[in-house]
């Protein structure tokens, strides 16, 4: 929050300092999956870990300026392939195996790619060189999107994390009833409104999926829906969140870095797919439910309009400051600060949402935890990154769909798109 605040510290030591305390905390904040979760051995091993993470990037925050001028020692490189280790561990732990394995697919590449055929085929690099791109300077774990995570992302996720602690979802879901509730299919309709509404606070599919759907799968399932179509319904409509402004989690952060333009700049560009996407899932869910035969809930069960928009406040007024902030051009991490504080004056005015003590600690907890996976997916998006530049894959990319597209823009989005796809079934979106 002094980020937010005060601006931020050199960028070397900013990222350094996030990377060093999120390296103490993941390996309790998830199960290894190697050993019995919470036994002994895994308490062990999650004790030398979160040491091992503290005394690397310890000692790399009092090296880096000398890792730019001179080669790396034997001891250089130890704690570097410890530190690269480490984000590997920390995204298989937080994310999965398919990131894990992308990552040390590329440097695997990056090693082995003089002895590939065609445009696949580059000089090859040294082990050296390639723990260097990683860990020296910013290219690789300290590159941009670990940058993005640890100056704007992670004060956009402790603001969603205190929206649910003072009961934005209760608010949002009533909002979504009364909005859709005695439609033809209503709980299905509800489920596309309140995860669209959800998504507006949190860009995070599976927080998304949590909370919306623990109310709308079963009142879906109740109403008639077959459980694989309410299930289905839930995970398109929270998924839309990734990229329903203001809120687009870590991506929409990361591209307006990769791109050099304002986050509200992409906060535009996304409104209209976004209204898209969901009028179309809407849509959906509205033919199927007259196929179905499907009603809407009595009307006895919908709350009163002017009751659901007071009751909702309290998201509403925050989510209005933090778009006229971004509007005025301040920065996305003074715009999140000072919504938060909008927030917690809204929250606490209220008896109903004003936060108990063990509330708000549940928010600081569900925000680690949620800030991990953004860190992980960021500081092992930095070595793809860093491997794709050294290898010139990303430029062999890019002139390979120039080519196979004739030059021809829709063709190229096309072909773009289809990659993103393919990248999509297994990746997060950042990681894609």
């Amino acid at each position: 929050f002094s980020t937010g605040a005060a601006g931020v510290l050199p960028t070397m030591v900013h990222r350094g300092l996030h990377l060093l305390i999120m390296f103490f905390n993941f390996p309790f904040l998830y199960p290894s999956g190697i050993f019995r979760e919470k036994s002994f051995p895994e308490s062990l091993f999650n004790a030398f870990l979160a040491l091992l993470g503290v005394i690397c990037m310890y000692y790399i925050l009092q090296n880096w300026v000398r890792f730019y001028d001179e080669d790396l020692t034997a001891l250089d490189m130890i704690v570097s392939v410890a530190t690269v280790a480490l984000v590997l561990e920390f995204a298989r732990r937080s994310i999965g195996y398919p990131l894990f394995i992308i990552v040390l697919a590329a440097m695997l590449y990056a090693y082995f790619g003089a002895y590939l055929p065609g445009p696949l085929s580059h000089r090859g690099y040294s082990f050296e060189r390639i723990i260097n791109m990683c860990v020296v300077g910013t290219e690789g774990i300290f590159g941009i999107p670990l940058g993005v995570a640890a100056t704007f992302i992670i004060l956009f996720v402790y603001f969603a994390s205190f929206l649910q602690a003072t009961g934005a979802v209760r608010a949002l879901m009533a909002l979504a009833l009364t909005i859709a509730g005695r439609q033809p299919g209503g709980p299905a309709k509800m489920a596309v409104v309140g995860s669209g509404l959800m998504g507006t606070i949190s860009g995070s599919t599976v927080a998304n999926v949590t909370s919306t759907g623990s109310v709308t799968i079963p009142l879906m399932k109740a109403t008639g829906f077959p459980n694989h179509v309410a299930g289905a319904i839930e995970a398109c409509a929270s998924m839309g969140g990734s990229f329903t402004p203001p809120i687009m989690g870590a991506t929409g952060f990361v591209i307006a870095q990769f791109i050099g333009v304002e986050y509200i700049e992409v906060i535009f560009a996304a409104t209209i797919p976004a209204i898209l996407f969901y009028a179309g899932l809407f849509a959906m869910v509205h033919n199927r439910s007259k196929m179905l035969g499907m009603k809407g809930l009595p009307k006895k069960d919908i709350p009163p309009i002017i009751q659901t928009v007071k009751g909702a406040l309290h998201v509403l007024i925050p989510l209005a400051v933090l778009v006229f902030l971004l509007y005025k051009r301040y920065t996305p991490m003074l715009a999140a600060f000072w919504s938060l504080i909008a927030l917690l004056a809204c929250a606490y005015v209220r008896k109903e949402t004003r936060p108990e003590p063990s509330e708000a600690l549940k928010a600081i907890k569900a925000g680690a935890r949620m800030m991990g996976m953004v860190t992980a997916a960021c500081a092992a998006a930095g070595i793809v990154i860093a491997m794709l530049n050294i290898s010139g894959l990303g430029h062999k990319l890019g002139y390979l769909i120039i080519n196979l597209s004739g030059g021809h823009l829709l063709l190229a989005l096309f072909l773009v798109q289809v990659t993103a796809m393919i990248l999509g079934m297994g990746l997060v979106t950042l990681a894609s």
